[in-house]
């Protein structure tokens, strides 16, 4: 389907206004929807990108080109040059980008880093493809192994960041494998419960206990 087709459906008719957590849209449904149903269409990658910009606190998106599909390199140039349009496609650094491209494909990567060099690169691999000495090609900046790749790896991790390459790990889920990712020192991860993600890796700060604040 293209845009026009996919514009004309509703994506939030089951739900209110957004909740604390993601989480609970999966959980919840409700009736009727207090925006209006121009406000519940589909959202652009250019759209997106305008929030990225907009937004008062840095935010740092990740984004994947699929392949195979018949467009070829054409999905690559057309990325780049999208976020050419909003000042993205060429960071100060690789290191504070605000977005970061990734891909299965070697060969896509290669394009983002020939038409945008600055713009740090994400190699995603499953378990069958990945170089376990924590090597990256020159053409890739984090390593983008499975979960299942650190469990049956360990140390991967840490060999790749001896080599100077930080880890994005696919989809941790699990309570067990975010523990697994953290004590491994995993920089980032991919996962469909973000808000069981942020509160397991993050927990929220405990209150002063106030016997012993007591005494300062």
């Amino acid at each position: 389907m293209d845009y026009p087709a996919l514009a004309a459906h509703e994506f939030g008719r089951w739900y209110d206004e957004l909740p604390d957590s993601a989480d609970d849209l999966v959980h919840r449904r409700v009736a009727e929807p207090v925006e209006p149903a121009e406000h519940r269409r589909l959202l652009t990658l250019a759209e997106l990108l305008e929030l990225v910009v907009d937004f008062p606190r840095p935010v740092q998106l990740f984004a994947e080109t699929k392949h195979p599909v018949r467009y070829s390199g054409f999905v690559e140039a057309k990325l780049v040059a999208l976020l050419a349009r909003y000042g993205l496609a060429r960071p100060p650094s690789r290191y504070d980008s605000p977005v970061v491209v990734m891909s299965f494909s070697s060969r896509a990567l290669r394009r983002v880093r020939a038409d945008a060099p600055a713009l740090p690169t994400v190699l995603l691999c499953k378990l069958a493809g990945l170089r376990t000495d924590g090597r990256l090609p020159p053409w890739a900046d984090i390593t983008g192994p499975s979960v299942r790749s650190v469990r049956a790896h360990p140390g991967y991790v840490e060999r790749a960041a001896r080599r100077g390459n930080r880890t994005y790990c696919w989809t941790v889920d699990e309570l067990a494998d975010l523990d697994l990712c953290r004590e491994a020192g995993v920089g980032y991860v991919a996962t469909n419960r973000p808000a069981s993600a942020l509160l397991r890796l993050r927990p929220p700060p405990t209150a002063p206990d106030d016997d012993a604040g007591a005494g300062q």
